[in-house]
């Protein structure tokens, strides 16, 4: 019966020769979904059948995985060793041999490259190679398999390594590389290049900025380094910090002309004094209009203005409302009295 004959195949493949159980099985699939206990090899002209000792597949094409289209994954040795590849063990056949994890790293539209939490990718080779990783600049295109082999196309902003989940960014530094003129407004610092530094103890360094502008077009460049000259220079410590201007912001009154006279407004609203002081400016003489701007008020007055401006602390730009305030309360106090 058919049951009698598989049980003689069986019987016939893992029979015992001498003190010893004869039993080799190969993949079907590389990914271990399948295997196939595999048959003798028979012999020629009446010569005894062999057990099989090897397994095949095809060779690794493909950092995900994929293999050569056309070859064989079971029992059986490799006839074409460029695009298959067999092995001597039970069960060999497989992709093990040929993975190595890595850090997995996303590329966003706008921030670009990083980190994709704590996920990691399978990257598949005849004979690994390493991972890499980006700094949020680099030009590699987004896929799952890009932090696959340690090669780079900019060593400036792509790094490789030899061994699995090597490619850890929290290992090395980045700083934002550039002139001041290339960053002298945060739009166009968006588009300086986040480079590697020489070292993960390095610092970031970029030139100061006061109201929005950049100070001393002779300071210093956006860079990996110390600082030499805190008033021309400004130091942060975590990769990418100096390409972002801190805002530190505070209260200032802002001024219009009305019917030819300055006039403050109701309310006070937020400056950004980035890294100069936290200081307000006011005209000397609401009756004049040269000498100072509309909608001007936050941050210190021009240099040369002393005679039509006055620089005060926070907050304070509008004194007249002080006056004009307690005017009010004395005369609600006078006729209260009377």
């Amino acid at each position: 019966s058919g049951i009698n004959a598989e049980y003689g195949k069986q019987w016939y493949q893992r029979r015992v020769r001498g003190n010893t159980k004869v039993e080799f099985k190969c993949y079907t699939n590389v990914d271990k979904s399948a295997e196939k206990l595999c048959p003798d090899i028979a012999g020629t002209a009446g010569a005894a059948s062999t057990p099989q000792t090897k397994c095949v597949r095809g060779k690794v094409t493909g950092y995900d995985g994929t293999i050569e289209s056309g070859t064989a994954v079971g029992c059986g040795g490799c006839d074409d060793a460029a695009k298959c590849k067999e092995c001597t063990a039970s069960l060999c056949n497989s992709l093990d041999a040929a993975k190595l994890s890595c850090l997995q790293y996303k590329k966003d539209a706008t921030t670009g490259w990083a980190r994709d939490g704590t996920k990691k990718v399978d990257c598949y080779a005849e004979v690994p190679d390493g991972c890499k990783m980006f700094t949020p600049s680099d030009v590699t295109a987004d896929s799952t398999t890009a932090v696959c082999g340690s090669t780079c196309t900019d060593e400036k902003t792509c790094k490789g390594c030899a061994s699995a989940d090597c490619n850890d960014i929290d290992t090395v530094k980045f700083c934002k590389v550039g002139t001041r003129a290339e960053g002298d407004t945060t739009e166009k610092l968006k588009t300086v290049p986040n480079q590697w530094c020489p070292n993960k103890a390095d610092k970031c360094q970029r030139p100061p900025v006061s109201y929005g502008a950049v100070v001393d077009a002779a300071g210093v460049d956006y860079a990996c380094g110390t600082c030499e000259a805190e008033a021309k220079c400004k130091n942060c410590d975590t990769s990418g910090c100096n390409g972002e201007w801190p805002m530190n912001t505070h209260k200032c009154y802002t001024y219009k002309l009305v019917d030819d006279k300055w006039k403050a407004s109701e309310n006070s609203g937020d400056c950004a004094a980035y890294d100069a002081e936290a200081k307000c400016s006011m005209p000397l003489d609401l009756t004049k209009k040269d000498g100072f701007t509309a909608d001007g008020g936050c941050g210190p007055c021009a240099a040369g203005t002393d005679t039509t401006c006055k620089t005060t602390d926070a907050d304070k730009n509008a004194s007249q409302k002080t006056v004009i305030s307690l005017l009010t309360v004395l005369m609600s106090l006078l006729y209260v009295m009377l």
